[in-house]
Formats: structure tokens, sequence, C-alpha cells
């Protein structure tokens, strides 16, 4: 799918050639957390009892409360910081889509382009362009058989509106040859793209932790091979509970040489909303963290959840790596 329509040359932005290099010289990389979730605590009383779809309608009804939001984990010291449009494509009405053809922007379209500039625009403010990256994050929606239309207009508007990187999330199922294709065209674009899993090391999990077992053992190893040759950066697992990720992230680093990673969620939805998980602080989750990036991960974060206050105690863990990329692997 090289070519075509898709950006090809768009050179790699210098807030992205510093996590390249940090993740090049063996060094870790800090990503935010959950940014629906944290909606929940930035969002008037009133506002908070409303249900909307993985917080991107807050993108039209709340832009402000999607920029507060980036603005605590910029502030929180994250290398990497995610736009609100992993949802993107599920929230928008579908026969508004459809209109598209006749002229008018798809509504997601216009979603994903404001996602970009709120992100864009809260790294600014801190004065950390050229440091910190903004990540396009998408779900699995991406994946169906409008995918080259999609990443048509994606392209385009990356021309005027893009992102250092492209993160596709949430997977829950071993890529088959219809969504490597789609992967092909994500890197076609000249982004860099890093992909994540809902996963454990025996096959994909749900969002409680249980596991499906893989039908074929070799299966998933063999897909981290095809996406690393074609161009994939990253891979990594998220939306998933705490536990095992240490065995996860031993068995992901034995799969491939790509750079590993995690982001896991803290606490369990309670209906519309989010309970958050009341004994895990900080300081917690830092620790718990030094065992995933132990076992070989190099970017770490968090997803539902997770808030700036414990990402910005994983910094000094993320920090303790990259100064002394061997420390935590040897024990020293």
């Amino acid at each position: 799918m090289s070519g075509g329509h898709y950006l090809g040359q768009l050179p790699v932005s210098p807030a992205y050639g510093r996590v390249d290099a940090l993740l090049q010289s063996g060094g870790c990389v800090l990503l935010d957390g959950g940014i629906a979730t944290e909606l929940q605590r930035v969002r008037s009383e009133d506002r908070a009892q409303r249900r909307e779809p993985w917080g991107t309608w807050a993108l039209f009804r709340g832009p402000m409360e999607v920029l507060e939001v980036h603005r605590r984990y910029v502030a929180s010291g994250c290398d990497v910081i995610s736009t609100n449009t992993w949802s993107v494509l599920e929230a928008a009405d579908e026969s508004d889509e459809e209109s598209g053809s006749g002229g008018r922007t798809p509504l997601w379209l216009d979603a994903a382009r404001l996602g970009v500039r709120l992100a864009r625009r809260a790294i600014a403010e801190a004065g950390r362009e050229g440091e910190c990256s903004a990540a396009f994050c998408i779900n699995s929606s991406l994946i169906d058989e409008r995918a080259s239309g999609r990443l048509e207009l994606l392209s385009w508007m990356w021309t005027e509106e893009a992102p250092d990187l492209v993160i596709l999330e949430t997977l829950e199922t071993i890529p088959d040859e219809a969504v490597l294709q789609t992967i092909e065209m994500l890197c076609d674009t000249g982004l860099p793209v890093w992909v994540s899993f809902r996963r454990r090391k025996d096959g994909m999990s749900t969002v409680g932790g249980q596991v499906v077992p893989d039908s074929d053992a070799d299966a998933f190893g063999q897909a981290l091979e095809q996406m690393r040759g074609i161009g994939v950066g990253a891979v990594l697992v998220n939306c998933v509970p705490i536990e095992h990720l240490d065995v996860t992230m031993r068995w992901l680093r034995e799969q491939s040489p790509l750079p590993i990673g995690c982001y896991p969620n803290l606490g369990h939805s309670a209906g519309s909303h989010w309970e958050f998980d009341s004994d895990i602080g900080p300081r917690e989750y830092a620790r718990l963290a030094e065992s995933w990036v132990s076992s070989g991960a190099r970017i770490v974060g968090g997803c539902c959840g997770v808030t700036p206050e414990h990402v910005a105690a994983l910094r000094e863990v993320v920090m303790s790596v990259s100064e002394s990329p061997a420390a935590l692997e040897t024990g020293s």
C-alpha cells in the first residue's frame, strides 16, 4: 500500500526524535494516563452525570475540559500525551460520516483535528514543544472495510494538523492480514506507529484480566515480526489490570526486538462512571512500574483510572532508567 495519497515523506518531528533517541539508547519513555477517566475528575458536578462514549464527545461539549486534562498530564512530566480520539469513529454519527461524500467534512474528522490541536496547545502552553510528543490515539474501530478511505482523510488532515506519532491501541485479537494491511497503511503515512494490545502472556485479555488463550501459540509472535517488517516502532499492552504485567513484559520482550511497554488500568467501570482505585496511590504505582521496567518495558504510563499524580510518580522511575539504562536490568 505504499505511495498513493498518503504522506510518505513526512519528516520525524523533533519531539519524536527525542523519544526515539531515548528508546535507542536503552532509556525509558513516559506516557500519560487515562483521558476519559480524568475528564470525570475535572468536570462540574452537573456535567459529570452525562454519559459520553469514552470522553470523545467532550471534544465538542467541553473542549476546555479536555485541554485541562492535557495540561495536567504535560505538567506531570510525561514524554508523550495522547489525543482524546480513542473512540472518535464510534462517537461520530454514522449518517453524518456518510454525508462527507456530499462535500461536508465528516464529524469524526473534525473531532480528530480538534483532538490534535488541543494536545498541541497544552504542550505549547507549557513551553515543551520539541520535548513532549502528541500521539494520535485510536482504537480498533479504524480497522474495517472503510480503513483505506478513513486513512486517506486522516492523512490529508495530518498535512495540516500532524501528530508526532500514531498509537493504534487496545487491540483484542491477533492481527490478521486485513489488520496488518491497515497497520501498513498507517506506517505509509510517514508517521511513527506504535501498536498496543489488551494482552497477557497466554492470550488476549478482557478489561477485567480474564485471558482468552491463543489457539496457535506461534501466531502472536509471527504477527509481531510482520509488524516490525512493515515499520511498526513499538509494541505495547494497555487497558488491562496491573496484576502479572511483569510476567507479560518478560514474555513480550522474548517475542520481539521492538521496544515494548505497558499502560494498565487502575480501578474499574461502574456503570457510566469509573471507580478509581483507592489502595494504589502514586508511590505504590511507581513501585509496581519498577518491576515492569525490570522486566523489559521501556515505555510506561497508564490507561483508565491512572491520574496525573500517578504519572508524575513514574517520572523518577523513568529518569533512573534513562540515566543508567542497565541499572534496573542488573538490579544495581
